[in-house]
This record gives structure tokens, C-alpha cells and sequence, in this order.
């Protein structure tokens, strides 16, 4: 949802139709594939415990809140860029930040 409501922001601000197209290509071609990959790694580390957590939760779009904190858990940049394929996301959204940069500054 983030990324959706992220990469929407930038399109509308944009006001280009070519950054529309690569928006809907994204969320068309890769996106779906991206999300195919991280679920199959997740089933393949959490096994039962994933496949049932999944049955109640969309892909994209959340249907209902149910958050529960990780103590456990600890982030890391070079694996959220690499392997997660964050890259991807971030490398668009420093594009679109400055083409409007670029537009207000002309």
C-alpha cells in the first residue's frame, strides 16, 4: 500500500503521461512479479504459520488492520535494497522527486 500510494503521489504530481506509463508498466509487469517472489520467500522461511497469516491478507490493498509489533525483528538496508528489490522503488521515487524539483525550479 505504501509503495502504491507513494509512486500515485509522484504520478498525479507529475502531470506527464509518460510517467503514467511507467507507473501503470510498473504496477502491471513488475510489481505482480515482485509480489509473487516475496510471498514464495516467506512460505519457504515461515512454512504453515505464512500460508495461514496470508489466507487473511490482500497482497496490495489491506482489508483490515491486525498489527502486531516484532520485537525479534531488525532491519538492514543493504538486504531491503538488494534482495527485497527496494532498489527499484527507490531509484524511481529519487527520479520523480527531482523532476518536480526540475519543474518548480523552470
Amino acid at each position: 500500500l505504501g509503495n502504491f500510494l507513494i509512486l500515485a503521489g509522484f504520478t498525479l504530481a507529475c502531470a506527464n503521461w509518460v510517467v503514467v506509463a511507467v507507473v501503470a508498466f510498473f504496477f502491471l509487469f513488475y510489481y505482480p512479479a515482485a509480489i509473487r517472489y516475496e510471498d514464495h520467500k516467506l512460505e519457504s522461511i515461515f512454512g504453515d504459520e505464512w500460508r495461514e497469516w496470508s489466507k487473511e491478507i490482500s497482497g496490495m490493498f489491506p482489508t483490515r488492520l491486525k498489527w502486531r509489533a516484532n520485537e525479534d525483528a531488525t532491519w538492514n538496508m543493504r538486504q531491503s535494497m538488494l534482495r527485497n528489490g527496494e532498489l527499484v522503488y527507490t531509484l524511481f521515487e529519487v527520479g520523480a522527486a527531482v523532476l518536480l524539483w526540475y519543474r518548480a525550479v523552470s
